[in-house]
């Protein structure tokens, strides 16, 4: 039996109350250890518990929001893996897609001078093959002018793909005045700012514009003919408005307004008589007539 004081509610099945004075037997402990064990694992467990939710971190909006996302250059990566499978398989209208979503992407990564060369020149082989004579043409010629970075046997590709497109289109060499001017072909900017360009045109007429902030805008109309070479200049005079606003000439001031010398404002004085005004005199001055 197990002594404990004489409490009101307490029980247990194999616990008895009993008198302080009645001492603990082997028999009362053997009886009392389920429910020692019973609380000691309680404790146990509430310790567990307690150390586990003291320990865990709360989970923060943008950890549990934030998503790996992949770099740029992988997305390239992916792009060209897709370009080149399609092109080993003669799949060129997919080859194009693909190369042409790289070749967009490479200004937003940190792609190599190399690698932005190689994708040009693949993507300019590709149109080359679909016939898109144009765009073949100017994405072999943007690769070529990175010649540096390609191997020799990418230039010498690159070089027979764009030899193989110019019969097809015509070249045009412009010039702007000034430099900074914007130049639009049949209304849609190049996007590139120089004093020379070198385009490339589809058989056809088209409109070459060009405008700068405080000129006037000028424009030629170009009749691309295929195998040839047309130069062009623009040059673009200042606005009407700044140059006649420079070359006015000076206009004086009224007579009302201008300040006269103080010997003039001195003789300008008033005259004033003395007696009434009926039988006052003639002024003998002019200038108070």
């Amino acid at each position: 039996m197990v002594a404990f004081p004489d409490r009101a509610g307490f029980s247990h099945r194999n616990v008895q109350v009993m008198p302080l004075s009645a001492p603990l037997t082997r028999h009362g402990w053997r009886e009392y250890r389920p429910c020692m064990r019973f609380v000691a694992r309680s404790l146990w467990i509430a310790l567990v518990l307690g150390v586990v939710v003291g320990t865990t971190h709360p989970v923060r909006a943008e950890d549990r929001n934030s998503v790996p996302t992949r770099s740029d250059d992988s997305i390239v990566k992916d792009h060209l893996r897709r370009a080149r499978r399609a092109r080993a398989s003669g799949k060129w209208t997919e080859a194009h897609a693909a190369y042409k979503a790289a070749f967009e992407a490479i200004d937003s990564t940190s792609v190599t001078v190399r690698e932005s060369a190689e994708v040009a020149g693949e993507l300019g082989l590709c149109e080359l093959k679909l016939r898109k004579f144009r765009d073949a043409a100017e994405h072999l010629a943007w690769s070529l002018e990175r010649r540096k970075a390609l191997s020799p046997e990418q230039q010498k590709g690159f070089a027979d793909g764009l030899a193989k497109a110019l019969p097809f289109v015509a070249t045009l060499y412009l010039s702007v005045d000034p430099p900074d001017a914007e130049v639009l072909i049949d209304g849609k900017p190049i996007g590139r700012l120089r004093r020379t360009y070198r385009l490339f045109f589809e058989p056809g007429k088209h409109m070459v514009r060009a405008r700068a902030p405080g000129r006037e805008e000028g424009s030629q109309t170009l009749d691309a003919q295929p195998a040839t070479e047309p130069t062009m200049t623009i040059q673009l005079p200042r606005a009407a408005e700044s140059s006649a606003k420079d070359n006015a000439p000076a206009v004086p001031r009224p007579l009302s307004a201008r300040r006269l010398p103080g010997s003039q404002r001195r003789g300008r004085r008033r005259c004033v008589s003395r007696g009434s005004p009926s039988r006052r005199p003639p002024c003998p001055r002019a200038a108070c007539s």
